[in-house]
Order: structure tokens, then C-alpha cells, then sequence
């Protein structure tokens, strides 16, 4: 019965977004993958994943985002942003300049 599937609920994903400057497609999409789960944005902007997930788990998921696709690798910075070129996407950043090539996804 659908009353037996458990959802949880990330109420802060919308300030989560800003602060990472990301797109929600983006990090859905892994957290989908990282879970094996559906997930989706609800009505007032929560992230709802479909499943039984610790508080713990979501934010070691976050962090593992956060190191694949927000820090630079070189200098460590949050100051990057996705660009694309040639069909590759890559990772630059503002703060040291650097730019890499983003894994996955």
C-alpha cells in the first residue's frame, strides 16, 4: 500500500541550491543514482526522496556532491560553476582559475 513507502523529506533544499549554485536537476539526479531511489521537489521547494534515509545519510550524500561537483580540486574554493565545452562539462573555477573535467553525471 502506498501508506508503507516512506519518504524523506529535505526541508532546506531550496537554500541548499542557492548556496551551492546549482541546478536542481543536477543534484537530484544524483542522489537518485546514489540512492537507487525516485525523488522529487514537492510544492514548497523540499527535496522528497522515496525511502527510509537517516538525517546522517543525506548529509554524507550531500558532502560526497559537494566534493565531486562544487569544490575545485585544485585550490578547494566553493567558487566554481559547470561550464561546458565540446560536450564535455567541465568545472571552473573563479577563485584560482582552475578548470577540470566533472566526472559522472
Amino acid at each position: 500500500a502506498a501508506s508503507d513507502v516512506y519518504k524523506r523529506q529535505v526541508k532546506n533544499f531550496g537554500q541548499i541550491l542557492k548556496v551551492i549554485n546549482r541546478d536542481s536537476k543536477h543534484i537530484r539526479k544524483f542522489f537518485a543514482k546514489e540512492t537507487a531511489t525516485n525523488n522529487m521537489v514537492d510544492d514548497s521547494g523540499r527535496l522528497v526522496l522515496t525511502g527510509k534515509f537517516s538525517g546522517q545519510q543525506i548529509n554524507d550524500l550531500l558532502a560526497s556532491y559537494i566534493n565531486q561537483f562544487i569544490l575545485c580540486p585544485e585550490c578547494k574554493r566553493p567558487d566554481t560553476h559547470v561550464a561546458e565545452k565540446q560536450g564535455v562539462r567541465m568545472l571552473k573555477c573563479e577563485a584560482c582559475g582552475a578548470i577540470s573535467a566533472v566526472k559522472g553525471l
